[in-house]
């Protein structure tokens, strides 16, 4: 007999994630996993066989628009399979559809636009109770500094992405980046 500690740490719900997109979308996605890790959350690679899959997605052309959507159609085809407890769609692709994507994509059990960092670990909570949270703030803030110190790095060891702001100030009429992201803070 051994001292729990296997059977503890295999009841922790597992979490996976699938960053799409450019690399300020992986910062997020790391910022992402540093919470969840602090949350007690197990970070897994496979989505497949994880409790929850957070799939932080693109928007900003057409083609990242179609990958995300496969991303999260391939995800909840698992969880209608078995193979997955719940879908979670983050990022860019919530904060420019917002509503609209919530009714497209119905057997997603939660939704986080581009600043949810402190709330993911309440709302993967909250799925895993049966809940369909969504978090979907109308002015995206910085995170609060504390929140760059938990990073969960998905780049090498050698280098690292800092993002240093967010958003624009151009009213370009071809970039969707204001919409989304907000004015530049």
């Amino acid at each position: 007999m051994g001292d729990g500690s296997a059977e503890r740490h295999s009841r922790r719900p597992t979490v996976s994630l699938i960053s799409l997109g450019c690399p300020r979308t992986l910062v997020d996605s790391e910022l992402y996993l540093g919470r969840l890790q602090r949350g007690g959350f197990r970070v897994v690679d496979s989505v497949e066989g994880s409790d929850v899959a957070v799939i932080n997605t693109c928007s900003f052309i057409q083609d990242a628009i179609k990958e995300s959507i496969d991303t999260v159609l391939q995800a909840v085809e698992l969880k209608k399979l078995g193979k997955l407890k719940a879908v979670i769609v983050a990022g860019c692709l919530v904060q420019r559809f917002k509503q609209g994507l919530i009714h497209e994509l119905p057997d997603v059990d939660g939704f986080v636009g581009v600043e949810g960092f402190g709330d993911i670990e309440t709302v993967v909570r909250r799925v895993l109770h049966g809940e369909r949270p969504r978090s979907l703030r109308r002015h995206p803030q910085l995170p609060h500094q504390e929140s760059l110190v938990a990073r969960a790095a998905l780049t090498p060891s050698h280098y690292a992405y800092l993002k240093i702001s967010e958003g624009c100030l151009k009213g370009c009429s071809f970039c969707v980046i204001p919409k989304i992201k907000g004015p530049l803070r």
